[in-house]
């Protein structure tokens, strides 16, 4: 998508086109999954850009609604743990409490290969700030005595 946003020079289509969008949607009664775009363990988009793109979903979020078009918010992903809570209540409150899911979500990124405990103790101060729903990879968890 940035590729062609940066050859044709113009924002991104989807974003341009986001009522005909819902209008299709409709149509089909499906729901709409938003995401930010930050980019993954940015911690330089987790500031200030990280409130503009939530603004900007609550926007699409509302669009949306008006289009009788369901949706589910992406939370956050990767952040440091002192930041969570300013961002899910800040997610929460730009899209008037549409139910978000967490994906991937980590406190560190300290051992890519290694990341369950990270994941686990994420996953659990996402749901205590307001996290809907929360993404459950089984094949990352295998159960092994290096786990605990």
């Amino acid at each position: 998508m940035l590729d062609w946003m940066s050859y044709h020079n113009k924002e991104n289509f989807l974003y341009d086109n986001f009522d005909r969008l819902c209008s299709l949607i409709a149509d089909y009664d499906m729901c709409l999954i938003l995401a930010d775009g930050a980019r993954s363990n940015s911690v330089v988009d987790l500031n200030e850009r990280m409130h503009k793109d939530y603004s900007i979903l609550g926007g699409l979020t509302d669009k949306a609604w008006r289009h009788s078009v369901q949706v589910i918010v992406e939370g956050p992903g990767p952040m440091p743990m002192h930041m969570m809570q300013d961002s899910i209540k800040s997610l929460c409150d730009s899209c008037q409490d549409v139910p978000f899911y967490s994906i991937g979500a980590q406190v560190t990124q300290m051992n890519q290969d290694d990341n369950n405990i990270s994941e686990i103790i994420a996953h659990a101060m996402s749901g205590w700030y307001g996290c809907s729903m929360i993404n459950y990879n089984p094949k990352k968890f295998k159960a092994s005595k290096n786990n605990f």
